[in-house]
């Protein structure tokens, strides 16, 4: 790109090109990338890696046991015991496929 300055066009950068655009993505998103972790352990408080632990276990558990609670009932009703009794898994006698049976059948 050129700018005019007292009559003189000057080019100010070197043509973009695709390896340019590249090199130029992958700084900034290196760049990126590490700002925000920086920023993020500033925010939580993280200075070593016990910190991380103690934090990310306190950030992290909570909503670890709101997915364990709300996909549980979902387990259950895909992976019904077999009628035979057997231990393994047969999802063809499970209530989600007999529901789907019903309404396809």
């Amino acid at each position: 790109s050129f700018v005019e300055i007292g009559g003189k066009r000057i080019k100010l950068m070197p043509d973009p090109t695709p390896g340019r655009a590249m090199a130029w993505g992958g700084t900034l998103a290196i760049w990126g990338t590490a700002a925000l972790a920086v920023g993020t352990c500033k925010v939580l408080g993280i200075k070593t890696m016990d910190d991380m632990k103690r934090v990310m276990n306190a950030q992290l558990s909570p909503l670890g046991d709101a997915i364990r609670d709300r996909m549980t009932p979902f387990k259950s009703y895909i992976t019904e015991a077999p009628l035979d009794g057997s231990p393994k898994v047969n999802t063809k006698d499970s209530r989600f496929a007999k529901g789907v049976k019903d309404i396809f059948a």
